[in-house]
């Protein structure tokens, strides 16, 4: 049965440095098609390379779907196109030298469908 799906993480990252912020994995035997993923900082980036990346997490692998050049503290950044997340899958936000006491956000909506596994005999 598909249900709808909608949530969002934050965290607060103390260090000026490279910070991840994580969504949960997606459980086994569920899909998730995501419409909409937004993340907001409320602390500047700083340093050198002050970047966002928003990316799929797949088998220890990224996968970037969005990057943003030094991110505008406070505003939201939506991301618009179908995104599809499978058993093990998570969402990924990867911030280059956050900025101390940097509070991030990341929301998402869309739909969770339970998945057969497939088994070839």
């Amino acid at each position: 049965m598909i249900q709808p799906v909608r949530d969002h993480i934050e965290k607060d990252f103390p260090l000026n440095k490279l910070q991840n912020l994580r969504s949960k994995e997606v459980p086994p035997g569920w899909m998730y098609l995501l419409q909409v993923i937004s993340w907001e900082l409320s602390v500047a980036l700083s340093g050198g390379n002050t970047r966002a990346r928003l990316c799929i997490e797949r088998q220890g692998s990224q996968y970037p779907i969005q990057t943003q050049a030094t991110p505008t503290v406070n505003q939201l950044y939506p991301y618009t196109d179908q995104v599809n997340l499978f058993p093990g899958d998570n969402l990924l936000l990867e911030l280059d030298n956050a900025g101390t006491n940097t509070h991030a956000k990341m929301y998402w909506i869309g739909i969770a469908q339970p998945i057969e596994e497939v088994k070839i005999s």
